[in-house]
């Protein structure tokens, strides 16, 4: 506990992820980024600027990788920076249609191998 948080979680039961996120906004503004990665009443608030676009940055860049080396798959809101950062985003078939808007394609689900359907490409 001595140490900063870097996520705060809030689960309301009964509640969408979606209304929560809208509702809270109202109330955080601009003090943290609101997201969630499932539409069961839980929201993710980060510190600004924090998604999981920095976090693969963060991991590439000592690695000499850019965004446009880097492919990220995703299926909730929470994803949508990432799938936008990288060089191939790729929404799960799925996925939430925010996320769908993110992507620059979109797969199978993860049931029917969707990600590994699109890897096929590169190392088959």
């Amino acid at each position: 506990l001595s140490a900063p948080a870097v996520k705060l979680l809030i689960r309301k039961a009964g509640a969408r992820s979606a209304d929560l996120a809208a509702e809270l906004l109202k109330h955080i503004g601009l003090q943290g980024d609101i997201t969630y990665s499932t539409n069961n009443g839980l929201i993710e608030v980060v510190p600004l600027g924090i998604s999981k676009a920095t976090g693969v940055e963060e991991l590439a860049a000592p690695l000499g990788l850019t965004a446009a080396d880097i492919v990220t798959f995703g299926d909730m809101p929470n994803d949508i920076p990432m799938l936008s950062w990288a060089g191939r985003g790729v929404a799960m078939g799925n996925a939430h249609p925010e996320a769908v808007a993110a992507a620059d394609e979109v797969t199978v689900t993860n049931s029917e191998d969707g990600v590994a359907r699109v890897l096929e490409r590169w190392w088959s």
